[in-house]
């Protein structure tokens, strides 16, 4: 960390917020930020004149407004010099607007920051920080995953992903929930080559099912006949 520090812009006595003589190519340091406006915002503690009269406002938080975007202390919010180019996104969450901003969101907008810092900011290092719960624990959606693998094999055991419609937006139940569907855990890979996780179609015993953990340590030479799932 003190490596990217030493190149980053800091307030020097001679030239004010600059970078250091010797760096010759600074880092910038964008940020990720989401902050969401409701129709209804306001305080709800103020002054008023003496003997003034209550003043109905409308219940609830109203309709909300999300603005995504990235800043840096550098150079502000990212875009092109002139402003005509940016990475502002206005979404209107919630599941009777635009669904949420999911992880392909934030892809998308990440692939167009790329763009403009590559176009307008060439002479710089750049480094994207995000503080997103989603964004840390997303994964492809058909993941290896060791959780609650079956032992032997499984007619049942798949991965459950989300429903999207044609535009890659999730789509809702009535209840609120996102649709879920069922779908096949990705194959894994064994001394370079790929190990099949689920038996062909036209297996004998098993077609198309899981194979089970066993099957798949014994394919790797692993003796597990008197080991137990855990």
């Amino acid at each position: 960390m003190m490596e990217y520090t030493s190149r980053m812009c800091c307030w020097l006595e001679d030239s004010g917020w600059d970078i250091p003589l010797e760096v010759a190519c600074a880092i910038i340091v964008w940020f990720h930020d989401e902050s969401t406006f409701f129709a209804n915002d306001r305080r709800h503690t103020c002054w008023v004149p003496l003997g003034a009269t209550a003043k109905p406002y409308a219940k609830g938080e109203g309709a909300s407004l999300m603005i995504v975007h990235f800043v840096s202390a550098d150079y502000g919010w990212l875009q092109s010099p002139d402003g005509s180019e940016s990475v502002a996104v206005l979404f209107r969450a919630g599941k009777n607007q635009e669904g949420y901003f999911t992880n392909d969101d934030i892809l998308s907008q990440f692939e167009i920051a790329v763009q403009l810092v590559k176009k307008y900011f060439l002479g710089d290092d750049h480094i994207f920080v995000y503080d997103n719960t989603t964004t840390h624990l997303k994964r492809d959606a058909g993941a290896l995953s060791a959780s609650k693998m079956t032992k032997g094999p499984s007619a049942n055991f798949f991965v459950d992903v989300n429903v999207t419609d044609e535009n890659g937006k999730p789509v809702y139940s009535p209840d609120g929930k996102v649709l879920k569907e069922k779908c096949r855990m990705g194959n894994a890979t064994f001394n370079g080559a790929e190990q099949l996780l689920y038996f062909p179609d036209d297996h004998l015993t098993h077609p198309g099912q899981f194979k089970g953990m066993a099957q798949i340590l014994m394919e790797r030479g692993y003796d597990v006949s008197q080991k137990k799932a855990q």
